[in-house]
C-alpha cells in the first residue's frame, strides 16, 4: 500500500494561472492547480536526475500521462485528510509514528525524494498511514482463511531446485582448457578466477556467484552448473559472455513446505493482503462518497478508480 504510493513513474506538466484555480473540488474544498504545478516541478526533476526521463519527448506525452496520474494522487490525499478529520483519527498515536520513523531511516535520502516523486509532502505519507492504519487495524484472518491462501499462493511458500556456484569467464576456449589442466594438476579455483576471470562481479570473491535458481543464469550456463555433481568441474561452457569454467559446489532440492510448516509465514502474508484489500475497498468508498467536481480538462479516465 505504502509502497504503491512512494513508487509512482510519473510527473506532470502545467502551464502558469490563477493561484486561485482549482484543478478539483472535494466537498467544495479547492485543489489548486498552483500546487499541483508546484508538485509537478518537484516531481520532474526528480525523474530527470534519477531516471533521465524526458518529459519534452513525444509531444509531452510523459507528462500528460504523468499529470493524470498525479491530479488524482492529490484527490486521494484530500480524500485521505477529510476523512481523517471528519473520523477524528489521531496520527499521533505510536503505531503510525512509529512507521513513519522506520520508513524515513530505512530509506534515508530517498525518502524526500520518493515523496517528491509522487507528489507528495510529508503530511500526505502520514495522512496515508493514518487512514491505512484506522481503517485496517480490526482486520483479522482465520486458520481456514490463511489455510486457503496458503493453497491459492504454494509458489509464494515454495523453493524452486538451486545451485551454489562458481565459474572462471575467459575469451577462448583454449585459455579455458589449459585453465581446467591447472585445475585438474591441483590449482587453487578461487586463486585462478582473481588472476584470470574476465568477470569482474565475481573474480575479486574467487568467481563465487552464489546460490541461484536456474532462471538466474543464460540457459547454457544453467544447464550445465545443475548438471554437474557437488565438487565437479565443467568441461569449457560457451555463452554470449564468453567462455565459462564452472565448479558446482552445492545442490539445493526444490521443497515445498506443508501447511504446517508454512503456518506463520502464510498467516502474516494471508494477513497483508486482507488488509491491502480493505484499504483499497475504503477508499473507494470514501471517493465515490465524496463530493468532487473536477474543471474542466482535469477529468479522470473512466476506470481510473478501480483500485
Amino acid at each position: 500500500m505504502v509502497i504503491g504510493l512512494l513508487s509512482i513513474l510519473l510527473a506532470i506538466g502545467g502551464t502558469g494561472c490563477s493561484s486561485k484555480a482549482y484543478f478539483a473540488k472535494i466537498n467544495d474544498v479547492p485543489l489548486t492547480v498552483k500546487t499541483l504545478n508546484e508538485r509537478q516541478k518537484k516531481a520532474e526533476k526528480v525523474y530527470t536526475e534519477k531516471q533521465g526521463t524526458d518529459f519534452a519527448a513525444n509531444n509531452g506525452q510523459n507528462r500528460e500521462i504523468l499529470k493524470k496520474v498525479l491530479v488524482e494522487s492529490l484527490v486521494m490525499f484530500e480524500i485521505f485528510k477529510q476523512t481523517i478529520q471528519e473520523n477524528k483519527w489521531d496520527a499521533s498515536i505510536p503505531e503510525i509514528q512509529d512507521r513513519v520513523a522506520l520508513i524515513k531511516s530505512s530509506m534515508g535520502d530517498e525518502y524526500s525524494l520518493a515523496l517528491e516523486a509522487s507528489g507528495m509532502i510529508e503530511q500526505d505519507f502520514i495522512n496515508n498511514l493514518t487512514f491505512q492504519h484506522y481503517v485496517t487495524k480490526d482486520i483479522t484472518v482465520t486458520d481456514e482463511e490463511v489455510k486457503e491462501y496458503f493453497n491459492a499462493h504454494i509458489d509464494e511458500f515454495s523453493q524452486k531446485e538451486q545451485v551454489q556456484a562458481r565459474h572462471i569467464l575467459v575469451a577462448t576456449e583454449e585459455e579455458a582448457l589449459d585453465i581446467i589442466k591447472q585445475l585438474k594438476e591441483g590449482a587453487d579455483f578461487a586463486e585462478l578466477a582473481q588472476e584470470k576471470s574476465l568477470d569482474t562481479g565475481s573474480k575479486f570473491y574467487g568467481g563465487e556467484l552464489g546460490i541461484f535458481v536456474y532462471e538466474d543464469m543464460v540457459p547454457e550456463f544453467s544447464k550445465a552448473a545443475f548438471a554437474l555433481a557437488e565438487g565437479a568441474i565443467s568441461a569449457p561452457v560457451q555463452t554470449q559472455f564468453g567462455y565459462h569454467i564452472i565448479q558446482t559446489e552445492k545442490h539445493f532440492a526444490a521443497y515445498t513446505p506443508t501447511f504446517e510448516e508454512a503456518k506463520g509465514d502464510a498467516a502474516q502474508s494471508a494477513l497483508a493482503w486482507a488488509k491491502d484489500q480493505k484499504y483499497y475497498l475504503e477508499y473507494d468508498k470514501a471517493y465515490h462518497k465524496a463530493k468532487i467536481e473536477y474543471a474542466p480538462g482535469y477529468t479522470p479516465d473512466e476506470d481510473a478508480h478501480n483500485h
